[in-house]
């Protein structure tokens, strides 16, 4: 059964059918996770559908290296991203910041699975 939050969230992202899928299988029995996504999205300047847009990409970049990180580790990612173009917010969306953000810096929390 999903959460509350999860359905909020799905309902946000509802026209794209990936992210709607990503989020069923990695926030839909944990309301924290859900929760908290809500909560960091609602306190930067960018909506959540490019926070979860985000954190579907990071999943990829971090798949296609063979890494793992756990997903709060990703949204404290994501929302250190959001904080650094917060200025920047209507010209470059979240996804493509934090796609930068891997491929200058990397990530050096995320483990080899």
């Amino acid at each position: 059964m999903k959460s509350r939050e999860c359905e909020e969230l799905i309902e946000k992202v509802s026209e794209f059918p990936p992210l709607v899928a990503y989020l069923e299988a990695n926030f839909s029995r944990d309301v924290y996770l859900a929760s908290h996504l809500l909560t960091e999205a609602d306190e930067s300047p960018f909506p959540v559908h490019q926070w979860v847009d985000a954190l579907y990409r990071f999943d990829g970049w971090l798949n296609t290296r063979g890494l793992s990180l756990s997903i709060e580790e990703q949204i404290g990612y994501v929302g250190c991203s959001a904080q650094a173009g917060s200025a920047y917010a209507t010209l470059t969306p979240l996804p493509l910041q934090v796609l930068e953000m891997l491929e200058t810096y990397g990530c050096d929390q995320a483990i080899e699975k």
